[in-house]
């Protein structure tokens, strides 16, 4: 029996060497793990990032369509104060009384070129009404 406690004994020496050696690889993997965390985590702050990044693309795209929109309103806005300023100093400079057939041709063709500028305006305000008060 006492042969029998002595290979017991080694027995659980042996295991406990053994647990010693697993005890010290794990603490090499628990030090891989830990450098595998830092990895994902690095990698989830660069989405956050990437994701950040897209949102701020986003946003001065819209600003930029704004930006475009509004100079759009410019733009047909100025024809048409330059259509009435053109308007405006053809019928004070020339006199029509003899002619009254060219007075009106003058002013139909002013007439068309006023709707086809505010053609346009009208489109980009209601646009805009649609998208800014309408908005659900």
């Amino acid at each position: 029996m006492s042969e029998e406690l002595k290979d017991i004994s080694e027995t659980l020496k042996n295991i406990e060497k053994k647990m010693e050696d697993k005890s010290m690889g794990y603490a090499w993997k628990h030090i891989l793990d830990f450098e595998k965390m830092q990895e994902e985590s690095r990698k989830k702050r660069e989405e956050e990032r990437n994701e950040e990044i897209l949102k701020i693309q986003r946003a001065q795209s819209e600003s930029m369509k704004n930006q475009e929109s509004f100079n759009r309103i410019v733009a047909f806005t100025g024809a048409i104060l330059a259509l009435i300023g053109i308007y405006d100093f053809i019928i004070k400079n020339l006199s029509f009384e003899e002619y009254p057939i060219n007075l009106l041709t003058i002013k139909l063709i002013f007439l068309f070129l006023l709707v086809i500028c505010i053609g346009p305006l009208i489109k980009v305000i209601t646009f805009f009404w649609k998208r800014e008060v309408f908005k659900k």
